[in-house]
């Protein structure tokens, strides 16, 4: 059964762990932001990925860019759908909206 995960990827590998993840059919999510005059991953190092575990373990965790699968001892540690539903809540026009000085989101 898949499940959602968090991804640390190395510094500013975030979209190309994206690309090489939706290249190999994974569902994968990095939230973005915009930043002045960029685009950004809202948590840098970190995104999510929809795998079986442990069936595609080791495939994800030596992917290129990827740091490490977010666990503990006992392995990596699955997120439920709600989380990712919630942040998805919070993007319009596929960006995070952030608050700017206690103004709510337009």
């Amino acid at each position: 059964m898949e499940h959602w995960f968090v991804l640390c990827t190395k510094p500013q590998k975030e979209f190309q762990v994206e690309r090489l993840f939706q290249q190999g059919g994974f569902q994968i999510y990095c939230p973005r932001y915009a930043d002045a005059s960029r685009i950004k991953p809202f948590f840098s190092c970190y995104e999510f990925v929809r795998f079986s575990y442990p069936e595609q373990y080791k495939l994800v965790k030596y992917t290129r860019g990827v740091r490490h699968v977010v666990g503990n001892d006992a392995g990596a540690i699955p997120l439920e759908d709600r989380f990712i539903d919630e942040l998805r809540a919070r993007e319009i026009g596929g960006l995070i909206e952030l608050e700017k000085l206690g103004i709510e989101p337009s």
